[in-house]
């Protein structure tokens, strides 16, 4: 018996050693673990220009697989919804060409460009394709890309307004467009008040039923609308001189994902790709400034 405890308490104690070995190997996986992951995390982080650490979009974007892309999806032929509802335009087919060279898949989140901004902000997308001017306001905010269209507004009003002919004809009448648009600043600088709406269509309607004198629109979709329907009782009447070009904006300090979107439009204007886009959908090429060729 005596013998037998001796074994049992021999046998205990090997078991209590070999436990207590087990377990050196078992922190240093554990604290490697955490090393990795502390290392992935300072890997997907970047510097902002108050010099904090914040979230590399670029990093997120192609660890999940997909970069989401605020746009309007009311302003034909830039981003809408064809026959079969499916949503297109210049600036879809840009964004998802720009997400394809990124390695990742473009996700459209659909909203009314007065709240646009804000949806950004509220980080409900990575980035906006959807005409937008990179004003110094706007720039305040975001980071732009590169431009990739450039187009000037045209002022347009019902054929029967023998009124108005020019932009300085505007003052004291009413411009049917988006409180926040580009389209709103021009109107009140020509001293017209603004007829607030959702959208291009929205804005024909009050044009067409009176409601509203006048609305301002790039030149290319005017002659769009034109063309789909020659019989549209609507006309353009005089044309801003100054070249309006788009970008694509990022949150501020995302210098990896600007980058990385700068290269791709570099990428696809060298093959061809934008001029063909631009092709499809104004029939003329918007995608570089004529007036610095």
């Amino acid at each position: 018996m005596k013998n037998m405890k001796w074994l049992a308490t021999a046998l205990l104690a090997t078991v209590v050693l070999a436990g207590c070995g087990a377990s050196k190997p078992a922190a240093e996986t554990k604290n490697n673990t955490t090393a990795a992951a502390e290392q992935n995390t300072a890997a997907e982080k970047t510097t902002n220009d108050a010099g904090g650490a914040q979230e590399d979009d670029l990093a997120r974007i192609q660890a999940s697989g997909v970069i989401r892309v605020g746009t309007e999806g009311t302003f034909s032929p830039r981003t809408y919804h064809d026959e079969s509802d499916k949503l297109v335009g210049y600036d879809v087919e840009v964004a998802t060409a720009i997400a394809e060279k990124l390695g990742v898949k473009a996700e459209f989140i659909e909203t009314n460009w007065d709240s646009i901004v804000a949806g950004m902000d509220a980080d409900k997308f990575d980035i906006i394709a959807s005409d937008m001017t990179p004003t110094e306001e706007r720039r305040e905010k975001f980071d732009f890309s590169d431009s990739y269209s450039f187009i000037h507004r045209q002022l347009v009003v019902h054929k029967d307004n023998d009124t108005i002919k020019t932009f300085e004809d505007l003052k004291g009448h009413t411009v049917a467009t988006e409180v926040s648009s580009t389209s709103a600043s021009i109107a009140e600088r020509y001293g017209a008040s603004v007829t607030p709406v959702q959208g291009a269509e929205s804005a024909n309607e009050m044009v067409l039923s009176h409601r509203s004198d006048a609305m301002i629109l790039p030149e290319t979709t005017i002659a769009t609308m034109l063309k789909v329907n020659p019989d549209l009782k609507l006309k353009a009447v005089d044309t801003l001189s100054e070249t309006e070009e788009a970008a694509i904006p990022v949150r501020k300090g995302q210098t990896r994902l600007l980058e990385a979107i700068n290269k791709a439009l570099a990428e696809l204007e060298s093959e061809g790709k934008l001029t063909e886009i631009s092709n499809k959908y104004f029939n003329v090429d918007v995608s570089s400034d004529s007036e610095k060729k």
